[in-house]
């Protein structure tokens, strides 16, 4: 097969994920979902499959231009790292930029503020593709499945500026991936007040006490000489919630890897606030994420009736 061939043979495949990719992300969102704030995917790979040496990374950086609109992201760099290749601040080029940063001991590689085409008038916005030693990152503000198209893409991209064509979807490519981990971020309308996600018993706490009872809300403000230095009296406050993030620990008994994975529920903006519209993230891709997310909703819900 000549070079063109397999280069076409390549844009085919691309296209192919594109079109998956594009059903995906043109599916609408699910009721509870306002919107998705981004996806994550991060394969780690044996490092033997991204040859940095070999890299030509202004060829790279063209390639993913134009297919993604993704820009390079300038490091930043030490003088006397650079000063140790030859090259200066003063003579400064794309080309020895990227002589820095692939001769180094941990080569990386971010591009950033891009877009992945769903249809002739539609996209989604790429936040990021990273490279390191063993690892390629990909963050999009859509499904999962999109993270994934540009993550094949890029890596195809970057064998293509190596002057040797190497397929995501070969057994070979497929066989050198070791892990793979997702991040899941979304906007989500609550059914009434966000501080349902706290207890019933806590919340009965706050409200009795903020003003009240131990009056917290005077003793946590900020004292001053012309009350010598005693709480306020006419302090009022009030609360609201803020943040809640759990952690969910894992043991893999096999290998006797442990894992840490946050799921952070949170407000976005003071203008969300008192709204009923929260963030949740997790390290989950985004159909399992959405499935959690229903599913907490439908247990806020039946609390609510029981309480009833």
């Amino acid at each position: 097969m000549s070079e063109k061939e397999t280069l076409n043979s390549l844009e085919k495949e691309a296209e192919r994920r594109r079109e998956e990719a594009a059903k995906k992300a043109n599916v609408p969102l699910p009721s509870t979902i306002v919107a998705i704030n981004n996806t994550q995917v991060t394969y780690t790979i044996d490092p033997v499959m991204l040859p940095f040496t070999q890299l030509d990374g202004v060829k790279l950086k063209k390639i993913l231009a134009e297919k993604f609109m993704l820009k390079f992201r300038m490091p930043e760099y030490n003088p006397h790292n650079l000063a140790a290749l030859g090259v200066s601040a003063d003579n400064l080029t794309e080309e020895s930029i990227f002589k820095f940063l692939l001769r180094s001991s941990s080569p990386q590689l971010v591009f950033e503020n891009g877009r992945y085409p769903t249809g002739p008038d539609s996209f989604v916005p790429v936040e990021l593709v990273a490279f390191s030693k063993e690892s390629i990152i990909a963050k999009v503000n859509g499904v999962t499945e999109v993270a994934m198209a540009i993550t094949a893409d890029s890596f195809n991209a970057f064998w293509e500026s190596t002057g040797v064509v190497k397929k995501w979807d070969s057994d070979e490519t497929q066989n050198a991936l070791q892990m793979v981990s997702f991040g899941t971020s979304t906007k989500v309308k609550v059914n009434g007040d966000v501080k349902q996600f706290l207890s019933g018993n806590l919340c009965k706490y706050f409200n009795e006490n903020v003003n009240e009872k131990e009056k917290i809300a005077s003793k946590i403000n900020t004292y001053s000489v012309y009350d010598n230095f005693k709480p306020n009296k006419n302090i009022i406050g009030s609360w609201s919630f803020e943040e809640l993030e759990l952690q969910i620990h894992t043991f893999n008994s096999t290998t006797g890897l442990s894992e840490t994975s946050p799921i952070r529920i949170s407000t976005q903006t003071k203008d969300e606030r008192g709204r009923g519209i929260v963030r949740i993230s997790s390290a989950l891709p985004y159909d399992d994420h959405v499935k959690m997310i229903e599913s907490i909703m439908k247990a806020l819900d039946n609390s609510g009736k029981n309480k009833g």
